[in-house]
């Protein structure tokens, strides 16, 4: 007989970001999963001795202030389980996603390059992106958590603020 043991080190949570009601509505993320079931994983599997390691999104659109400062309080209560942030981008719409192809039903308009979207009531803007993403870092370095592949914002925006 074969024994086989695996041993994980750690585990990149794909979390995207921390809002059950974007998570869960099929014509937004399609995760599949409430914010409440990812929490159960990382602390299940940081308690199995598993270093966690997340990726974030800041600035899909539908997060709200509220939602955005949930993702912050979310961070700080559980920075003993999250070990790094492995990738933190502001949302972008990749060629051929369904996001990228149908801005009304995602509620965005672009007044000058994909990259610079606004959601239609102009509350989610590439400044308020900015800033989130700012403040992402900003609150990982005050707990320590480390944080990994990071957009340069002045090539993001040079890249994707071009008109289609």
């Amino acid at each position: 007989m074969q024994v086989i043991i695996w041993r994980v080190f750690y585990l990149s949570k794909n979390i995207k970001l921390l809002q059950s009601a974007i998570l869960k509505q099929d014509y937004m993320m399609k995760k599949g999963y409430t914010a409440e079931k990812a929490d159960q994983f990382i602390k299940r599997s940081k308690d199995a001795g598993i270093e966690i390691h997340i990726a974030l999104i800041v600035g899909f659109p539908g997060e709200t202030e509220e939602d955005f400062d949930n993702t912050l309080n979310y961070i700080a209560q559980n920075n003993s389980y999250i070990d790094r942030v492995c990738s933190l981008n502001i949302c972008g719409f990749p060629v051929g996603s369904e996001i990228r192809k149908y801005p009304e039903k995602y509620d965005y308009f672009c007044p000058s390059g994909i990259g610079n979207w606004e959601t239609s009531d102009r509350l989610n803007t590439m400044a308020v992106r900015k800033r989130r993403y700012n403040e992402v870092i900003s609150r990982c370095n005050e707990l320590g958590i480390p944080v990994d592949a990071c957009l340069d914002l002045e090539v993001f925006e040079a890249r994707f603020n071009k008109k289609e």
